[in-house]
């Protein structure tokens, strides 16, 4: 028996039939949970580096093992309060714990309250720019099941000048959001 090619009658938009093939595309998408953010509670690791900071805080470190145990102990609870926690080698890797969704993809990072960001999610990856009020940011986050992994890019006007901060993040599932 031959196999006749189908054909019908009536005119198909085809710009109808491909909107309705991505709609069905991105539903099955959703649905399957194979794109997009793991939506719950992320512990995060963030490493920050400057241009110069690891020479200054090396130099910083070296005076204050110089001070009295009281003195220096004072200087690492103000430096500790501030989000840094410096070492001999550069800054102690800082650890928390953030709620993250498709709505909310990107983490909040220490300083950066009232940056505006535009991430867009394709596939597991996240890729944002953002403005702040000194500076400017960009990054790319990379979402693999139960892990993280991205880069953030950041540019801040402080005291007329530019500095430029690269900030490594990993993370974890940890679990629903409370």
């Amino acid at each position: 028996m031959k196999m006749q090619p189908f054909t019908t009658s009536k005119r198909v938009d085809a710009g109808a039939l491909f909107c309705a093939a991505l709609a069905c595309g991105a539903l099955w998408v959703s649905a399957s949970g194979a794109a997009g953010v793991r939506e719950g509670q992320w512990s995060l690791t963030i490493i920050t580096r400057g241009e110069g900071v690891r020479n200054d805080f090396a130099a910083g470190m070296q005076e204050i093992e110089g001070m009295s145990p009281n003195d220096a102990a004072k200087i690492r609870g103000l430096l500790g309060g501030a989000g840094a926690s410096p070492t001999a080698g550069g800054v102690t890797p800082t650890t928390l714990t953030q709620c993250l969704s498709n709505d909310n993809p990107v983490p909040q990072l220490p300083g950066t309250a009232g940056c505006k960001l535009n991430p867009l999610i394709v596939g597991e990856t996240v890729t944002f720019e953002g403005s702040c009020p000194n500076g400017s940011s960009s990054g790319e986050i990379n979402y693999k099941e139960d892990s993280l992994s991205g880069r953030v890019k950041w540019t801040q006007w402080l005291n007329g000048q530019e500095t430029n901060t690269t900030v490594e993040i990993t993370g974890v599932y940890a679990g629903p959001c409370p």
